[in-house]
């Protein structure tokens, strides 16, 4: 964007892009006029934007564009890029160890009732050498009303478990990662993820390196998923690893590959706790049970009576309540029931307390819900927002 480019220190400087002494309307024409546009008109619209750097601990560097639209809905947004090099400032002559390229966005949209933050690491980002290039993003969202999904909410640095069915709003985020061709011979690989969300946590990760020089290959492979689910609590984890090796052989009128390998793989869920044993040979492979079927192991449902009997309970048994209500101020003598220190839920209870007698004038009381809750019903026909 043109107000990034003119910024000191830019990556892509342009500093007389808007001339000596710019007017505004020479402003919008290079932000309006040039193809494609960078911004175009649109009835009802109004917006802010402005450029910004700024260093954080004299390490990261970062240029930004923060954008506020408060025309037909309010959204404000944060988009830019930080960078950090290690070591800094010591000459070309010493090598760069690592350098980290950060592509960073922040929306705040309340009409829509998201707000989100992501980042994804560049490809110019490394570690150690510039043959390992490291990958990866990262996500935070969270929905409120008036979003249909109010209430969710996900965690995520490089992904979601492969077994975790992920919903279709979900950000998608690569997994963070590294690829480092050393030489010509051997390259090695590796990722991780990490996610939370009100149903599941899981994490897992995989390394992969790899040897060929001329006709001989040899490979090791190892990974680990790890996925937690609660209400009612459920677990998977998987664990494997292979080894093995390849060589062709030419002949003189002919070539075959003689291989071998060796994996082992590990799964076990619960409860009910049970799980199996694969190993996988080149000429044989066999699997060990052992424990309950996966079969017997239930997923979450996700049913709200399931939430709900983990909630602290403010009526019965019968009659369940998750909110309660409190008298402040305003009630006549103490001979009034209930009490100023007893809670009534909005549920009434078999036998329940009498109704405070309350001056209209002085009356206050206090809400407290065991889940977030913005609105509450009273009767048929009255709400309180």
């Amino acid at each position: 964007f043109p107000f990034v480019q003119v910024l000191p220190g830019s990556t892509s400087p342009n500093p007389g892009l808007f001339g000596s002494n710019p007017t505004p309307q020479k402003v919008l024409d290079v932000i309006m006029n040039t193809s494609p546009a960078w911004v175009a008109q649109q009835q009802g619209s109004m917006w802010l934007a402005a450029g910004i750097t700024f260093t954080t601990y004299e390490l990261v560097n970062s240029q930004a564009l923060l954008m506020v639209d408060f025309g037909k809905e309010l959204i404000v947004a944060l988009v830019g890029t930080s960078r950090a090099q290690f070591p800094q400032g010591l000459g070309a002559e010493v090598p760069v160890y690592a350098y980290i390229e950060l592509d960073l966005e922040i929306e705040f949209a309340p009409q829509q009732g998201i707000f989100s933050v992501q980042a994804v690491l560049a490809k110019s980002s490394f570690l150690l050498d510039k043959a390992c290039v490291l990958t990866g993003g990262f996500a935070f969202f969270v929905w409120y009303g008036p979003s249909p999904h109010a209430g969710d909410f996900v965690l995520t640095l490089g992904g979601y478990n492969p077994g975790f069915v992920v919903p279709s709003y979900y950000p998608k985020v690569p997994q963070v990662g590294f690829h480092w061709s050393l030489d010509s011979s051997i390259s090695i690989s590796g990722g991780v993820y990490f996610a939370f969300t009100p149903s599941a946590l899981m994490v897992g990760g995989e390394l992969n390196a790899t040897y060929q020089s001329g006709n001989l290959k040899a490979w090791f492979d190892a990974h680990a998923d790890i996925i937690v689910q609660w209400n009612p609590f459920w677990f998977d984890a998987a664990f494997g690893i292979s080894i093995g090796a390849s060589y062709k052989v030419d002949l003189a009128f002919t070539s075959f590959t003689v291989t071998a390998e060796l994996g082992c793989n590990l799964e076990f869920w619960g409860p009910p706790t049970g799980g199996k044993v694969g190993v996988d040979w080149y000429i044989i492979s066999f699997t060990i049970p052992f424990g309950a079927s996966k079969n017997s192991s239930k997923p979450v449902l996700n049913q709200w009576s399931q939430v709900q009997a983990m909630l602290p309970n403010s009526g019965t048994g019968d009659a369940p309540n998750v909110v309660t209500l409190s008298p402040s101020a305003g009630l006549t003598p103490a001979t009034t029931s209930p009490a100023n220190t007893t809670q009534r839920g909005l549920a009434a209870a078999p036998s329940a307390p009498a109704p405070w007698i309350v001056r209209g004038s002085q009356f206050s009381f206090t809400t407290s819900c065991s889940i977030p809750a913005s609105a509450a019903a009273v009767g048929s026909s009255h709400s309180i927002t």
